[in-house]
């Protein structure tokens, strides 16, 4: 299979391009902390975009919904 080379920019032979060779080490403290920091972040980008896109969706819904719409009296 070919692979993209970063560096070249071209096609090349022996499969996904590596920018470096892997570590031996995993530093597992380094990892953990910057596994724990991403996975905050992505909360956070997760909550924010929800709470810009939820009034949105409900202005939508309120002026597309027919006026004297009653779903009190309504059954299963």
């Amino acid at each position: 299979m070919s692979g993209w080379s970063r560096r070249s920019g071209r096609l090349r032979r022996g499969g996904a391009a590596r920018s470096h060779p892997p570590s031996p080490r995993l530093h597992t403290p380094t990892l953990a902390t910057h596994a724990t920091d991403a996975f905050t972040h992505s909360l956070q980008s997760a909550g924010l975009i929800g709470g810009i896109l939820m009034p949105g969706v409900a202005a939508v819904v309120f002026f597309l919904t027919p006026k004297g719409t009653e779903v009190s009296n309504a059954a299963h």
